[in-house]
């Protein structure tokens, strides 16, 4: 059921007279649901699962159900779209005045978007394109909701774009290397339809940690080599960082300005002191993985 209403408890109850005698044999009445603060409709549905339950179902003989619905918090009214809402009869085989069974009425909504493509475009970003839904419901597509979340993850997450009827958008704010799942809902004036089935891609990664680090002792002064990372990520090292630490926790950035030379000389140390030195090469991606190694000055 669709019902708009800003902040109110919105509660159903579904009576059923089997017999058509004037009395009702069962009575469920749902937990209620709690609108939300922001104008338009919201899907509630039986999921929200029964505050009572009175009598037994039975056979629906000549009998009928009624279908009652009520704010039981807020004082706001409350408008039920019936273009799109829906109530389901646990019945099988009902007629409508001893006829044949009717045919179901389209829901209205607009169905999935189909044709879901993600490319990464960098290490936080992936673009996403689709086509319109087959099934556009009765009215036209007015936006495009995407949510994502890490592969693994059981949350999804939205993406907040501004509102389009307009395939394609970026996904930002992502992890280097990492897998995502993303999927896309078209939204009308009846509501928001299905989410599309979702479809991965992993984000561009940074460079992998240097390797075969070489230290020579000079004085105060540590002479480091080492080799590039085996992956740069498909994007060129424009820099090595290196730090230094006397403790493994509180880490100091040997300023050597932007260089991609493989070795540097390390000044400005104490004396008989055993410092740890860790390399990371940076792509325009980001900072890749750390190289760590030992030795103490003279």
């Amino acid at each position: 059921m669709d019902t708009a209403g800003v902040g109110n408890g919105t509660r159903i109850r579904v009576s059923y007279d089997l017999t058509g005698d004037g009395t009702y044999d069962r009575i469920e009445t749902y937990n209620y649901f709690p609108t939300d603060p922001v104008t338009g409709y919201e899907r509630y549905t039986a999921e929200r699962g029964f505050s009572s339950v009175e009598g037994e179902l039975g056979a629906l003989v000549d009998g009928s159900m009624k279908v009652e619905l009520w704010n039981v918090l807020g004082t706001s009214p409350s408008t039920i779209d019936l273009a799109t809402s829906v109530v389901k009869a646990p019945f099988a085989g009902l007629t409508l005045g001893g006829g044949s069974d009717p045919e179901p009425e389209p829901s209205g909504l607009p169905g999935s978007p189909s044709e879901v493509k993600l490319t990464p475009v960098s290490g936080s970003a992936i673009d996403v394109a689709w086509a319109a839904p087959l099934v556009t419901g009765t009215a036209p597509i007015s936006d495009y909701r995407l949510q994502y979340r890490a592969t693994g993850d059981t949350e999804w997450l939205p993406v907040y774009e501004s509102v389009t009827s307009t395939p394609g958008a970026r996904v930002p704010g992502l992890n280097p290397g990492t897998e995502y799942q993303i999927r896309v809902q078209s939204v009308s004036a009846a509501g928001p339809g299905e989410f599309s089935q979702p479809v991965a891609a992993t984000t561009i990664p940074a460079p992998s940690a240097p390797r075969g680090a070489v230290i020579k002792v000079q004085g105060k002064s540590l002479l480091v080599s080492w080799t590039a990372p085996a992956s740069d990520g498909g994007f060129p090292v424009t820099d090595y960082v290196i730090e230094t630490s006397t403790d493994g926790v509180n880490w100091r950035t040997f300023g050597d300005g932007v260089n991609t030379a493989t070795d540097a000389k390390i000044t400005g140390l104490l004396g008989k002191t055993e410092y740890q030195v860790r390399i990371a090469a940076v792509t325009e991606i980001g900072t890749g993985g750390w190289l760590t190694t030992m030795a103490a000055t003279k």
